[in-house]
């Protein structure tokens, strides 16, 4: 999301070669998800290869700047007939509604409490996103875990019944106890086997 400043549903309604293996398309905005310039309605124009989109059909596009403001150029496409569109939709609205809240600990407490909602979902992918998520957090931000979140880590590994999901909560936690033991300068903790 932070790469593509357009995000739209959009629907597919005319299509022109615009060279050698690419056409432009016209597709009207049937969701906006992320920045302004466009309403529900709008038509913008899409630089894609050529023969990737059908006629009628709604995508989740993710598009850059091309040449300019008016046209644009598709970056990452999920096409309905995908069948995580409806869990990769609620996923990018989830994660627009994230980038919005401006306050740091707001965001990140409403982000863990996404993460930890997408671990007991029915969903396998949903859940695989929640521990991909999760595995970042730890890895990359692992200053962000006060008390307070590894204890809803915690609670999340004990009420969650998917086994994956609970080998990545576990995971999670074992890569937060090593980042403490490294702050402190501490050696890793031999773990002893059954």
């Amino acid at each position: 999301l932070s790469a593509c400043p357009l995000v739209v549903v959009g629907r597919t309604v005319s299509a022109r070669a615009a060279g050698p293996g690419v056409e432009v398309l016209h597709v009207t905005v049937v969701e906006p998800l992320l920045g302004s310039a466009f309403q529900t309605g709008d038509v913008i124009s899409v630089r894609r290869p050529a023969g990737q989109f059908a006629f009628g059909s709604e995508d989740l596009l993710f598009v850059n700047p091309w040449r300019g403001d008016e046209r644009f150029e598709v970056a990452l496409r999920v096409a309905a007939t995908d069948p995580q569109f409806e869990a990769k939709l609620a996923m990018t609205r989830r994660m627009v509604w994230l980038m919005e809240i401006k306050d740091e600990q707001a965001r990140i407490e409403a982000t863990l409490s996404l993460v930890l909602e997408q671990l007991r979902s029915e969903d396998a992918w949903t859940r695989s996103q929640g521990l991909e998520e999760l595995r970042w957090m730890t890895e990359r931000l692992p200053g962000i875990f006060t008390a307070a979140r590894r204890a809803r880590l915690v609670w999340a590994g004990r009420v969650t019944t998917d086994a994956q999901a609970v080998a990545g909560v576990h995971a999670a936690l074992r890569r937060l106890r090593a980042t403490d033991d490294g702050l402190r300068g501490e050696p890793p903790k031999e773990q002893s086997r059954p």
